[in-house]
């Protein structure tokens, strides 16, 4: 695909004309990856979904990191801030078998029980700290 293909996927959006990095395969569907665009000067991530097999802009968002989510007070411990080189691209597929996630049902099951655990780490904290 080329570059002046890519983004006419998103002609008319938000979404900034930079070049995508950090490419990952989608565990729920081969054929989807998902990237990074950040917007020149400043720290704006957008997360993006391509469906490569059929030239489609699937979903996108802008990414919120865990401070601005969570009204982060400086007054607390300080937190590395998200610069977006966390994410390696990773060819996922060499390794995917019959244990993938295959369902979106499961990976939305997954991801609410990683949310709900951390606040009840958050909630026993915050606890902690008012005794």
């Amino acid at each position: 695909m080329e570059d002046s293909q890519f983004w006419g996927l998103y002609a008319g959006q938000s979404l900034p004309q930079v070049q995508p990095s950090f490419p990952v395969l989608s565990l729920v569907d081969p054929d989807v990856i998902c990237f990074f665009l950040k917007e020149e000067g400043n720290n704006n991530f957008w997360m993006i979904e391509v469906n490569m097999r059929t030239k489609v802009l699937q979903s996108s968002a802008i990414y919120i990191n865990e401070e601005e989510e969570e009204r982060y007070s400086s007054k607390k411990t300080p937190r590395n801030f998200f610069d977006g080189h966390y994410f390696i691209p990773s060819k996922f597929s060499a390794y995917l078998e019959k244990d993938a996630i295959t369902s979106q049902d499961l990976s939305d099951m997954m991801q609410k029980k990683v949310i709900e655990r951390r606040a009840m780490q958050k909630r026993g904290l915050e606890t902690q700290a008012k005794n």
